[in-house]
């Protein structure tokens, strides 16, 4: 796992450095830089995968957390050093994705399963992840590492109750929570699928980091709202589809793991 870890940097940073960015003058810099980012970014610092406007907002997964966030969030860890400005940009787009991300995750750490790219699984978690390890400022709650900790521990506790993602070999499958091609894409592989480890670059921190020490936060509507959470799953006749009444409406929330449905019997 660490060798992985480590490879998976060396990796990044090699194409941070092959980044097309003329270095030749200022103004140069400038506009490649600005226009870096503009290229990718939505709105509320998401990033998006296609169609961006009124009518259709295109994202997923792929575009917002475990690909480009997350590599902005290495950016800022190898290289905002170097180039503060971008670094910047980068803390900037973190803070406005963090701001509602984690509304696609209930108490539970299940997640909306929308978009593309879902056999990478908790992967999706890797945004929370790459935030620790960059030592980005989020907006409350998220102020708290304690806080970041939960979102990523629950998730992939909420992970580890699903062992039909394992071959009987032991290696990771094509799908979601059991074997599913219709949630894969022509792209997905047998060693693809590993991205999910992403969420495991965490492991870089030191022992002697916050984020191992501090206390780990419960999801913020849990907070807010405890008493929503004094209730009971109850089966519908359709197999595998959960029905609940977790939250009311004004509370802007769901319990996600009534769309996902049950990984057991």
């Amino acid at each position: 796992m660490a060798r992985y870890l480590h490879g998976l940097c060396e990796i990044q940073e090699k194409e941070f450095h092959a980044t097309p960015i003329c270095w030749e003058g200022k103004d140069t810099e400038k506009n490649e830089r600005h226009k870096d980012a503009a290229s990718i970014t939505g709105s509320e610092g998401w990033s998006r995968d296609g169609l961006w406007g009124d009518d259709r907002k295109q994202s997923d997964y792929y575009s917002g957390s475990f690909a480009i966030q997350f590599a902005q969030m290495l950016y800022v860890l190898f290289e905002g050093h170097d180039d503060k400005v971008r670094a910047d940009e980068y803390r900037c787009l973190a803070k406005e994705f963090g701001a509602t991300f984690w509304r696609y995750f209930d108490h539970t750490g299940a997640v909306i399963p929308f978009g593309r790219s879902m056999t990478y699984r908790f992967a999706f978690a890797a945004f929370w992840s790459g935030v620790a390890c960059a030592g980005v400022q989020l907006h409350a709650p998220f102020d708290n590492i304690g806080a970041i900790k939960g979102m990523l521990l629950r998730h992939l506790r909420w992970w580890s109750r699903c062992p039909n993602i394992f071959n009987t070999d032991g290696i990771l499958n094509v799908g979601f929570t059991y074997p599913n091609m219709y949630l894969s894409e022509a792209y997905n592989s047998a060693q693809s699928v590993y991205w999910c480890l992403k969420s495991f670059i965490v492991l870089l921190l030191p022992e002697s980091h916050q984020f191992w020490s501090s206390p780990e936060l419960p999801h913020p509507l849990v907070q807010k709202y405890p008493s929503d959470f004094d209730h009971e799953l109850l089966a519908s006749h359709d197999p595998r589809h959960l029905a609940t009444t977790a939250y009311s409406q004004q509370h802007s929330g769901a319990s996600f793991s009534s769309l996902i449905g049950s990984n057991d019997k």
